[in-house]
């Protein structure tokens, strides 16, 4: 997959949205290390859930029924060509994963493109954590959200951003009472969220409080 496609898929707005919901300031990932990423599905037939896992050398992903399965990274590529092959479900040494949607068959080449990403999920993740702090960021449609915010500011958050105005003006307030040390900032959409931290250098970076369009005057370079 092109560095385009793997762009477009990872925060273009295309098909997916990446969500951070632990800090990984400044840190590698090591064995033990867990890393939360929720991917928002446009398309309603994707079978695969919206939480990975990074746990050491594996993947675990959280399938729509809530059953758990674990790849390693390095069988992912393998899975994912093996889709068409097995039809209906993918066979390895220790996991099986049903390609059922309900009482449908899901379309193999919509799972194919599914693992795939997964895979450059996984080495997105890897790549940037190991340089970057990334704040947390809420799509308009991610729920709950009182969870979602007291879990992320317990665990040492303070950026927020957002694609929603009502959810911004909302949060606004809210934070201001009950956090105030943490800022949320509205996020317009023009600039890839994962694209623009790779770029930023963050021992010259300063931060110019702002609402509207954030994140497109963020830092200076």
């Amino acid at each position: 997959m092109s560095a385009e496609c793997m762009m477009a898929d990872i925060g273009g707005g295309t098909s997916h949205k990446l969500i951070s919901r632990e800090p990984l300031n400044h840190r590698e990932i090591k064995v033990g290390d867990l890393v939360l990423v929720q991917v928002i599905e446009d398309d309603k037939d994707l079978v695969l859930s919206s939480t990975i896992r990074l746990v050491g050398e594996y993947l675990t992903i959280t399938l729509s029924k809530n059953e758990k399965v674990e790849l390693r990274k390095s069988n992912l590529a393998k899975l994912a060509q093996n889709i068409k092959a097995s039809g209906k479900q993918a066979l390895d040494s220790y996991t099986k994963i049903e390609l059922n949607n309900g009482c449908e068959l899901v379309n193999e080449e919509c799972i194919e493109f599914e693992l795939r990403a997964l895979l450059l999920h996984w080495e997105t993740i890897l790549e940037a954590s190991i340089k970057f702090k990334k704040p947390l960021f809420i799509h308009q449609h991610t729920q709950p959200m009182n969870t979602l915010l007291e879990q992320a500011i317990s665990q040492g958050v303070t950026e927020i951003f957002t694609d929603s105005q009502d959810m911004y003006q909302s949060l606004t307030s809210y934070l201001s009472v009950k956090y105030p040390s943490s800022k949320i900032y509205f996020y317009d959409g023009q600039l890839d969220i994962i694209d623009r931290y790779r770029e930023i250098d963050w021992e010259n970076a300063k931060v110019k409080k702002g609402v509207s369009g954030f994140l497109s005057r963020l830092f200076k370079k």
